[in-house]
């Protein structure tokens, strides 16, 4: 298994983040997200880049880069121009008009994801 599949939530305290986990935290990230952008003026908390790394982190399969809006609160054109940025810092690949995360991007959506398992825990 690799490392970043079984992360510990926190050092020394034995519990671990399995990939399921991992996956039930950024689905419920996700949905957190769109509940802010119901109650609130979307531009007010729109963050187009961790709405992609999650539905990314959150797929099963590559995402088609047209379908990648569908998962922010902007349109098709900001979706494409952040996708660029987050391609330039290594967290995506796009190839044949699907986008995956990267080995490092999947390792900082990791280690994100598991920043908030500790933070959940510590409530």
């Amino acid at each position: 298994m690799a490392d970043h599949e079984r992360l510990k939530a926190e050092p020394g305290a034995g519990e671990l983040a399995t990939p399921h986990e991992m996956k039930k935290m950024a689905r419920r990230m996700a949905v957190a997200r769109r509940c802010l952008c119901d109650a609130l003026p979307a531009e007010l908390v729109q963050d187009p880049v961790l709405d992609m790394l999650l539905a990314i982190y959150q797929a099963d399969d590559p995402i088609a880069v047209g379908n990648l809006s569908f998962y922010t609160t902007v349109s098709a054109t900001v979706t494409g121009r952040w996708l660029k940025v987050i391609e330039s810092r290594n967290l995506v690949s796009v190839s044949e008009g699907r986008v995956l995360l990267t080995d490092f991007g999947q390792a900082q959506v990791d280690r994100m994801l598991s920043a908030v398992i500790v933070g959940q825990l510590a409530l």
